[in-house]
């Protein structure tokens, strides 16, 4: 599987959770569902948004993200300030997601 680096923002200010981008890192057997992987992940972090968005809408949605930026490999600590960002694995948010849900 590929690792792809999403750098992202909210469309809409009143659908930023804590007012914050986010960095995500997913996996997947071609861009398009990495992209997937990364919106699954993405709603798990933030539940508010699964309310109206689904991984096929979250990033065509206006209430969902834009990928401002999108790399091959994983950038999560390299490209972009920390402290402004919140960063994360979707494999990681996913896996523990899978966990929780089965106890």
């Amino acid at each position: 599987m590929q690792l792809y680096t999403f750098i992202c923002d909210f469309f809409a200010i009143d659908a930023q959770p804590l007012g914050q981008r986010f960095v995500i890192a997913a996996r997947g057997l071609t861009f398009e569902k990495a992209k997937l992987r990364a919106a699954e992940a993405a709603l798990i972090r933030y539940p508010e948004l699964a309310e109206t968005q689904t991984p096929a809408t979250f990033w065509e949605s206006e209430y969902g993200a834009v990928q401002l930026v999108a790399l091959y490999g994983d950038h999560l600590t390299d490209i972009v300030d920390q402290s402004t960002y919140d960063i994360f694995d979707a494999e990681t948010v996913l896996r523990e997601h899978r966990r929780t849900s089965t106890e």
